[in-house]
């Protein structure tokens, strides 16, 4: 299966940049727009390292290169809110929208697994594209806002370079830890 995702649409992020301003103790506003993409870079992080979305944003999944067995596929950047389309897409790049409890069925809470059905018109399964669209939920606990907000830090004091996992406080990712989907394989 070959995975591609886009996002699209403003993002609020969770955290303000008053908030790290206050965590780090600065008096003035020189370094504004660094620490506010800062803002962006940790909670991208958070969301990467969790595999879940702690803002509400439009995402766009394609889906190609299915096995012929597969039937199904999960939708992986949740909690969802809403779907707004699935469209099966065929090797001449028309797409045909699916209908939700006929063409295609929802399973799962907040994160959604498509089944399709085993055959369509022509009586099998010939095409293997699909594109989903559908909106994550604004769902940023407050630990994972204070979180972010000490990766900001940890960001904004190591100016040099960006730090993965293994350069944060044990702390910050035993905060992420607990929202880290789980995946079974």
């Amino acid at each position: 299966m070959k995975l591609e995702i886009n996002y699209s649409g403003s993002i609020t992020e969770p955290v303000t940049y008053q908030e790290v301003k206050d965590y780090l103790r600065l008096s003035n506003d020189l370094e504004q727009t660094m620490i506010t993409e800062m803002i962006t870079g940790a909670r991208e992080f958070a969301e990467e390292y969790c595999g879940r979305a702690f803002v509400a944003k439009t995402v766009t999944q394609y889906v190609s290169e299915l096995e012929k067995e597969e039937t199904e596929f999960d939708l992986v950047i949740g909690p969802i809110n809403s779907i707004t389309s699935v469209e099966r897409i065929d090797e001449e790049g028309s797409a045909t929208t699916l209908t939700l409890n006929s063409s295609y069925w929802l399973t799962g809470n907040k994160y959604k697994t498509i089944r399709f059905a085993q055959t369509f018109s022509t009586g099998v399964v010939t095409d293997k594209s699909y594109k989903a669209i559908y909106t994550t939920e604004a769902d940023c606990p407050t630990i994972i806002k204070r979180s972010i907000i000490e990766i900001a830090g940890e960001m904004f004091q190591n100016r040099s370079y960006a730090p993965t996992e293994f350069d944060l406080l044990g702390s910050q990712i035993k905060m992420l830890d607990k929202y880290r989907k789980k995946m079974f394989i």
